[in-house]
Parts: structure tokens; C-alpha cells; sequence
């Protein structure tokens, strides 16, 4: 009994740190008149869990990383998913069978035996929910296969989520489950891509609304960008970040400020001179002014917006209900233009920082991807996005337009035409 017992607590401890977290996702993916999307592509960036939603747009991402499978060396591999959370036991299976189910509790002591369940092929859900709180162990065989599954159940308070660590001294001790923090990323062709802020891993009830996309453009670099129709005008909804003016001519390329702060020719970088090709494409170029003014940045059909092509923009947005709180008077347009991630959060009412799943009402997805400056660098990344307007103020400032995690409207304003911003581009 003593070696089984051992046997157990080593199990449990291997699966512990094998299995920090449970991901546990589901939703459902429709347009925005609630009608289902199927064969949408889910995935979490960070955790690369991937899916497909269903015919009636319903999906269910999950993890199984925990799962201990012992084959034998000579069988094929098992065809057959497992996950368990809170007591409730999932297993997908190819063909019709039955499982042999076993509980541990931590101490080694047998608290559950199901001798014969019969599984149907496809999704099999299983409770096993045990009377007090505490954590298991599950010996699952399918055939000649076997895998054990660590559980946490928590019968009176569901919202403390608790799981244990190994001491030195072979002593458990109660830890709260590590931060999780990922982005759901939902692609579907007709649609622009969906991406959100995930804070927990046990999400039920997505909502996952996709507005129709207007098309898609390239330019010189070959770079591919979604594009959405606001009111009479269609807009890019990804930051420009060609390194070609559309004659094929390179752009410069300016990575030391030295070199940066004192150009009245054009120039272009990326933010704290990124090389990762996921950053470039999420957060695109930063570009000083004098890029802007050769007009040849933008490809055919389209160009680099005005002063005025940001007025009609703001002005029906607001007349149109996209302020934050519903009006048609004043700007209140952030949260409608701002995307749903990398935004520092922030308690202010109606700001985009605040319940970031409330923005991008739009399409327009901004993102905070900061800025440079003559003197200072790189800086606001997270907080601020700023957008270069084709219209110059004086000799050394344009005007540009500016979002902030912590105001609720569009700024309007005017800078050095030596900083590097951000650029869209609005068809012809």
C-alpha cells in the first residue's frame, strides 16, 4: 500500500508540472446579425490551441497537455482526447467503446471506480463530481490504453481556483493559479479578423460577432491588408508597413535617433528596431512626415488620409451612434476606433483602456503601436497610437490624429514632421 501510495504522489507531482492551467474556451462565432459562421479558424496566439467552429458557429478550445498517456511501445498512437475540469470528464473517441475509470484522492486512497462506461464515438462528457472539494487523480483505460488526469474540484466556492506544489519537505501547500493572459485569433475569409483579450482560462459564452471585410489590398512589399467601409469611405485596418515607395524605390531606413532626430528626408523603422515578423505585422512602421509628402507611399487607389478625410470619418461616426455612450453629440469615438488587445487598461468611464472587449465597434482595430521622437526615442507603446495626416500645418509641423488607453475621444493635433508615426490609408 505504501509503494502504491508513493506511486500516486509521484504521478500527481509529474502532472503538476507538466499542468499548470486548464484552458477551457468556448463561444460562438456569428456576424452581426447573429447569424452562425461555421468553419471559422479559432486559435490562442500564445498557447497555439486551434479549432474550428461548428455549423451552428459554436466552438470549444481546450488543452490537454496534462494528460499522462503510458502506451505500449508497439500500438499505435491514441486517437483518443481527454479533459477534465471541476469533475466533469471529456473524452473524444473515434469508435464505439467503453472506459475503466479509477479515483486517487492525494493520499493514494481508491475513492471512485467506474468499471464500464460506454463511450459513442465523438464527444463523450462523463460527470464525475465527487463530494468534497480536493484534488484527484483519474486513471482512465480505453482497450489497452491508459492515461491519468489530474483534477482540482471545487464544490462550495468555484471562484477560488487552487491547486498544489511540492515542498522539500514533501509538505502540500495551497498556491493560486498563476496570471493567464492570451488572444484569441478568429480568421474567416469575407470577414476581418477577430482578435480579443482572453484574461482567464475557464471563458464561457464567447460572443464573437465578425463584420464583414471590404476587400484587401497589397502593396509593393507584397504585404496584404483587410479593409472596411465606414460610412461613405473605406479604410485599411492595419498599420502600413512597406520599406518600398510604390515606384519600387527603398525607403531609408533609420534605426540609431542620432541618425533619426535630425532627417528632413524620408525615413522609416519599426518600433525599438523589431526584427520579430509577428510585432512588424501587428504594429506595421512608423514613418516621419517627409515619407508622407513624397506621395508615393501609398499603392494605387489609395492614399495617405487628410485632415479633412479624418473629419468626415469622426463627424459620422458621431452622428451615426459610435460614441461610447450612444450619443450623436460631442467625440466620443474612441472605443469604436481602438482595437480589443494591447491596450494598458485603465478605470476611466468610456475610455478605451477601460473593458477593452467593448471596443473597435468599427473595424478599424487601432493599435497602441507608440511613436519616436527626435529626442526621447521610442515611447507610448500600449498606450497611444498616432496616425500621420497628408496635411502639413508649417514648414516643420503636420497634423496628425492621436488615441489614448485613457481618453474616450480622437485627438486632433499637430507635431514635429521628424517623428515617426503610424500610417492608414483610405481609398481613392
Amino acid at each position: 500500500m505504501y509503494i502504491f501510495k508513493l506511486l500516486v504522489t509521484y504521478i500527481f507531482c509529474f502532472v503538476y508540472y507538466c499542468f499548470c492551467q486548464t484552458i477551457s474556451i468556448s463561444g460562438k462565432v456569428t456576424d452581426t446579425s447573429q447569424t452562425p459562421i461555421p468553419n471559422a479558424q479559432i486559435k490562442l496566439e500564445k498557447t497555439k490551441q486551434t479549432t474550428l467552429s461548428k455549423e451552428d458557429g459554436t466552438f470549444l478550445l481546450f488543452d490537454n497537455a496534462g494528460a499522462i498517456k503510458f502506451r505500449n511501445n508497439n500500438s499505435k498512437q491514441d486517437q483518443n482526447v481527454y479533459f477534465i475540469k471541476n469533475g466533469i470528464l471529456l473524452i473524444n473517441t473515434e469508435n464505439i467503446t467503453f472506459a475503466k475509470i479509477t479515483a486517487f484522492d492525494i493520499h493514494g486512497k481508491n475513492i471512485l471506480s467506474k468499471e464500464k462506461i460506454n463511450l459513442h464515438p465523438g464527444q463523450n462528457i462523463i460527470n464525475l463530481a465527487l463530494k468534497n472539494s480536493g484534488v484527484y487523480i483519474y486513471k482512465i483505460s480505453i482497450g489497452k490504453k491508459t492515461v491519468f488526469l489530474k483534477d482540482y474540484s471545487i464544490i462550495k466556492q468555484k471562484e477560488k481556483k487552487l491547486v498544489y506544489s511540492m515542498e522539500e519537505s514533501s509538505n502540500f501547500k495551497l498556491n493560486a493559479i498563476p496570471p493567464f493572459n492570451d488572444i484569441i485569433f478568429v480568421k474567416k475569409d469575407g470577414y476581418l479578423n477577430f482578435r480579443m483579450e482572453i484574461m482567464t482560462p475557464e471563458t464561457t459564452g464567447l460572443e464573437i460577432k465578425m463584420l464583414v471585410c471590404s476587400g484587401t489590398f497589397k502593396d509593393i512589399d507584397s504585404n496584404e491588408y483587410q479593409t472596411v467601409k465606414i460610412g461613405s469611405q473605406i479604410w485599411s485596418v492595419e498599420n502600413l508597413r512597406t520599406t518600398k515607395f510604390n515606384d519600387g524605390t527603398p525607403i531609408p531606413k533609420a534605426e540609431q535617433l542620432s541618425q533619426w532626430a535630425h532627417l528632413t528626408t524620408p525615413a522609416y523603422c519599426y518600433y525599438n528596431n523589431t526584427s520579430d515578423s509577428d510585432s512588424i505585422k501587428i504594429l506595421g512602421a512608423l514613418y516621419n512626415w517627409y515619407t508622407i509628402n513624397t506621395n508615393k507611399l501609398a499603392p494605387l487607389g489609395w492614399h495617405i488620409p487628410t485632415n479633412e478625410d479624418w473629419d468626415t470619418l469622426q463627424n459620422y461616426l458621431i452622428a451615426n451612434g459610435y460614441n461610447w455612450d450612444g450619443s450623436n453629440s460631442e467625440n466620443k469615438v474612441a472605443k469604436s476606433l481602438a482595437s480589443k488587445t494591447n491596450w494598458i487598461n485603465c478605470t476611466e468611464n468610456g475610455a478605451i483602456g477601460c473593458d477593452l472587449s467593448k471596443n473597435n465597434k468599427t473595424g478599424f482595430s487601432a493599435i497602441p503601436a507608440g511613436s519616436r521622437y527626435h529626442d526621447v526615442d521610442f515611447n507610448y507603446i500600449g498606450q497611444m497610437c498616432y496616425f500621420w495626416t497628408s496635411s502639413s500645418f508649417d514648414q516643420d509641423h503636420a497634423y496628425y490624429r492621436m488615441l489614448s488607453s485613457y481618453l474616450d475621444f480622437l485627438d486632433n493635433y499637430m507635431s514635429l514632421k521628424s517623428c515617426g508615426f503610424s500610417v492608414r490609408l483610405v481609398k481613392d
